[in-house]
């Protein structure tokens, strides 16, 4: 049924009076049942994943159905994950105990709203050249490959050596004031069912930047260019991380906002997290998990 610990536990569903409630469960989850609409329903659902709690710890009815707490018909404990099913009338719950999910994080799109300061960085690099460069065509470059490619389009569009391009792109500032983080990001770093990492492509300015917005503290490792590994979508930086801390990689997954992140993800042989920042209508079949926000990483069946 599953790798990790389970419980399940199936009832039919009959016409319950409340002294079966009162006498095995709490007052609030009494209080669930009475203001609901469909209360055989609501006191089954409970009733369920009461027993299937009981038979993952394997102490059965010696634990006690009031001493197994259910909140919103949910087992009310975050070291584990509660699944109902309804089917005609029968009703099935099954409990599994979770197991930290390691997640491995692209830096500038997924975890840092920073498109809009890469995009007017570049604009100032061919500044230098005497060349406009449009904000829109440069951001949309940058997020659909990345900076680099960004750059290197730029740069043989209008005859200047690549190499010079990227040699002033570093030399310009970092735009550390219109860099923020996405929504959840800190609900999802500080979460204690992820083992949380980076592989990024940007490089010691990632050091500096997870430092002012608080996140360094919540990583275990930051892999950035600095560590001359091959650019995505290879697979070499997310394999680095996997063979170093030993992950196994069914439960191991690269968050990004790019194809090439899914790419990478997938040739590294981990599940992939597309998170669609920038709203793009392209064809995400290939990742395992598609969101639209952070928060959604919570809900989703690790």
């Amino acid at each position: 049924i599953s790798d990790k610990e389970v419980g399940c536990d199936i009832q039919l569903m009959k016409t319950q009076d409340t002294s079966l409630a009162d006498r095995y469960f709490t007052e609030s989850e009494c209080n669930e049942i009475n203001s609901s609409n469909t209360h055989s329903l609501t006191f089954y659902k409970m009733w369920t994943l009461k027993e299937s709690f009981m038979k993952l710890t394997g102490k059965g009815l010696s634990l006690g159905l009031k001493n197994v707490h259910v909140d919103g018909c949910k087992i009310n404990d975050d070291k584990y994950s509660s699944y109902t099913l309804v089917v005609g009338d029968y009703v099935a719950s099954y409990i599994l105990t979770k197991k930290k999910a390691n997640l491995i994080f692209d830096c500038d799109g997924t975890l840092l709203d920073s498109y809009e300061s890469i995009s007017d960085r570049i604009v100032e690099v061919f500044k230098k050249f005497n060349i406009k460069c449009d904000a829109i065509e440069a951001r949309k470059l940058a997020t659909s490959v990345g900076v680099p490619y960004a750059i290197e389009t730029i740069c043989k569009k209008n005859n200047i050596d690549p190499e010079k391009g990227f040699e002033t792109y570093k030399e310009i500032e970092e735009k550390l004031d219109l860099i923020t983080l996405f929504d959840g990001c800190i609900d999802i770093l500080n979460n204690k069912n992820f083992n949380c990492f980076v592989y990024t492509h940007r490089g010691l300015s990632s050091i500096k930047l997870f430092e002012k917005l608080g996140i360094d503290k919540f990583l275990i490792e930051n892999v950035n260019s600095s560590y001359k590994l091959k650019p995505k979508p290879d697979a070499e930086g997310v394999n680095y991380i996997v063979e170093k801390y030993g992950l196994n990689k069914e439960e191991t997954y690269y968050v990004g906002d790019r194809v090439i992140d899914v790419e990478c993800g997938n040739n590294a042989g981990v599940k992939t997290i597309f998170f669609n920042s920038n709203n793009l209508d392209i064809d995400t079949s290939k990742a395992t998990f598609v969101v639209n926000n952070l928060k959604d990483i919570l809900k989703l069946p690790f």
